[in-house]
């Protein structure tokens, strides 16, 4: 059977808006690689960094060599966009709206 990315970035997202940080994480994982979403390091930074905040410390890891590879400006967003999204207690939201204005 072939796997369905988009489909997988569907269900992770409504598990990650829950509150599921193995969602969250998983979620980080597609944004990371382009697959089933358009790939964006700030955004898996940010949902591997709230992963880690609800319980899921192998995301630390992932998080962290993404970190290595953005400028101070989006390591800054990405803080900042887990911040959001632990705040907001979802994800969908502030990924939007991230998206909506972040060059």
């Amino acid at each position: 059977m072939p796997q369905d990315y988009t489909q997988a970035a569907y269900w992770f997202r409504k598990a990650a808006n829950q509150g599921d940080a193995y969602a969250q994480y998983n979620l980080g994982f597609l944004y990371a690689n382009g697959q089933g979403v358009p790939r964006n390091y700030v955004i898996a930074s940010a949902l591997y960094d709230l992963a880690v905040t609800n319980g899921y410390q192998t995301a630390a890891a992932n998080r962290d060599r993404i970190a290595q590879q953005l400028s101070p400006a989006d390591l800054n967003a990405a803080r900042q966009l887990a911040h959001t999204m632990e705040q907001e207690d979802q994800v969908t939201g502030p990924i939007n709206q991230f998206l909506a204005s972040y060059p």
